[in-house]
């Protein structure tokens, strides 16, 4: 019955609600997976998966951030924990997603009892990069990029909401801002500097290593 409530809520909303309505647009960055009514239908049927796992405790992220990529990585997260492993390893491909996805990511990472050391094999980008600094290691392959900028989203309505708008995003910018660059050599300020107006910072494997985004620049992923 109770899932039988939220599909009739649902269809209702696929009625009647915009997909972009006033800032609570800003809690995720451009493209959510979860943006409509009606991908928001289907998650409701959809038992998520853990992340795949391979080789000696690595977790393969290869996926946008959005909340049924949190519950996928915090299932094999558990899976892993029932061996018990001194540490483990996560694999990052990705493009980002939801700032509030991503800072649940981020907590997940920081709590697991066992040391995290994560891989970027390919692009972190937008979130991703700010979920990267959580790792208690920090590496990336020769062959990839980090990509860091401002959250950014459309609101309607009135001149309030649009008030509201540009506030919660100068506010969750440097949020975003302070969780990229936690473990780095750069600060806050510089971020947002670098990130101003719309820019994007793309930083190659020698430019991440120097600036403190990484530790370590590896040839390829060991599993």
């Amino acid at each position: 019955m109770k899932k039988l409530a939220i599909l009739l809520a649902l269809l209702m909303s696929c009625a009647t609600v915009p997909v972009s309505h006033g800032a609570t647009d800003l809690l995720r960055e451009p493209k959510d997976p979860t943006d409509s009514a009606t991908s928001q239908l289907m998650l409701l049927f959809q038992r998520p998966e853990a992340l795949p796992i391979v080789g000696d405790h690595t977790i393969l992220f290869e996926d946008g951030i959005d909340s049924g990529s949190v519950q996928s990585l915090e299932l094999a997260l558990d899976k892993l924990a029932e061996d018990r492993p001194k540490e483990i390893q996560i694999v990052i491909d990705s493009t980002g997603g939801s700032i509030l996805a991503g800072m649940r990511m981020a907590k997940l990472i920081e709590r697991y009892p066992a040391q995290v050391t994560c891989t970027v094999d390919g692009l972190a980008a937008s979130m991703a990069m700010a979920v990267l600094a959580s790792c208690d290691h920090r590496q990336m392959t020769e062959r990839s990029s980090l990509m860091g900028h401002a959250g950014s989203t459309a609101v309607e309505g009135q001149e309030n909401q649009l008030r509201n708008g540009a506030e919660a995003i100068r506010v969750l910018s440097r949020q975003v801002a302070a969780q990229t660059v936690k473990s780095s050599r750069v600060s806050v300020d510089e971020f947002l500097e670098k990130t101003a107006g719309g820019l994007e910072w793309w930083l190659a494997p020698s430019e991440a290593l120097d600036r403190g985004f990484v530790e370590k620049v590896v040839k390829t992923v060991e599993y």
